[in-house]
């Protein structure tokens, strides 16, 4: 594929993940034991659109969430919901810290290593650092599709459309067909080619 082709997938495959969901830090429909999010209004963080994402904008909605962290410091879900804001705010290093938390109270819990794969692939802007994080929620729970998804961006970005075509065919072995963002994997693993 020539690079502007490839540079035309990415993009699209970059506008596909933002309108369904795929840096969405929220949680999925078919995460367990994981935090419920406000699916109602948008927020950017770093160009991407987050879903869900107004419920964590801003400096006071910020202070609260890092007040409940605190107050709850082995409490999985607060980490995970004071690092959404953080990441939401622009603040990469407390999302990072805050998502660090998370998976050492929950380790068995992808949506944190998904979100920090997110803010190292779209906030800092350094998709080799993501992809360990992106194979690790995939492999917490192989049933994650966002996990995937973002697992098979990432290859993208690095240049490696082999490994995100067998992420994306890992992903379709793994997540089951009814849930939502299955298909998402899908029209991403036609558009590859």
């Amino acid at each position: 594929m020539k690079k502007a082709t490839w540079i035309s997938a990415i993009t699209l495959l970059t506008i596909l993940a933002t309108s369904c969901g795929a840096s969405d830090t929220t949680t999925p429909s078919n995460a367990t034991n994981q935090t419920s999010s406000a699916k109602t209004g948008n927020a950017q963080s770093g160009g991407t659109m987050i879903v869900g994402g107004d419920a964590y904008q801003g400096k006071d909605k910020l202070a609260k969430l890092e007040q409940d962290a605190a107050a709850h410091p082995s409490d999985a879900k607060a980490q995970i919901q004071a690092g959404i804001s953080a990441y939401v705010n622009g603040d990469m290093q407390k999302a990072i810290t805050y998502y660090h938390k998370a998976i050492a109270d929950d380790p068995k819990n992808a949506l944190p290593y998904n979100n920090l794969g997110n803010v190292y692939f779209r906030g800092l802007k350094q998709p080799k650092e993501a992809l360990q994080y992106y194979q690790k929620a995939t492999q917490v729970d192989p049933t994650y599709a966002f996990g995937w998804w973002n697992l098979a961006l990432c290859e993208i970005d690095l240049g490696d459309k082999s490994a995100a075509k067998t992420a994306l065919q890992q992903g379709l072995s793994k997540v089951p067909k009814d849930d939502p963002h299955y298909k998402n994997l899908q029209d991403t693993l036609k558009t590859l080619g």
